[in-house]
């Protein structure tokens, strides 16, 4: 943490940082998801500014803003043709169940008995 906020030995965090600090409720495997980072932001937006802010100066020592643009403008393209695939198998995987599904009730009733069917037929005409 002292690190993050440029803090040398032995001055310590102060202040509002300090107290965000020891109010995080972090689980018990010592892990933190997306969403509690989130919440953890949400709830103390300081508390994570040096991260950003060295994330910023790495993003524009190495490359610059435009190459990781696009770079996670190609990335961005590659989950969302991965995920179109995964779609569209899905689709298909659907289509044919229901191609299924009308195959079998059709032959069903090219088993059933003739007059049954022109009964039934009948019955739904007069109705």
């Amino acid at each position: 943490m002292n690190i993050l906020h440029n803090i040398k030995n032995p001055d310590k965090v102060k202040g509002n940082v300090k107290a965000s600090w020891y109010n995080l409720e972090i689980s018990e495997d010592d892990r933190i998801v997306f969403q509690e980072f989130q919440k953890f932001h949400d709830q103390y937006p300081r508390l994570f500014q040096p991260a950003f802010h060295l994330q910023i100066k790495l993003v524009n020592a190495f490359m610059g803003e435009r190459w990781w643009a696009r770079k996670k403008r190609k990335l961005q393209n590659i989950k969302d043709a991965k995920k179109a695939k995964e779609e569209r198998k899905i689709a298909k995987k659907h289509k044919r169940r229901e191609r299924l599904r009308a195959n079998i009730i059709r032959k069903k009733w090219e088993f059933c008995d003739t007059t049954s069917f022109l009964v039934f037929g009948r019955f739904m005409l007069r109705q």
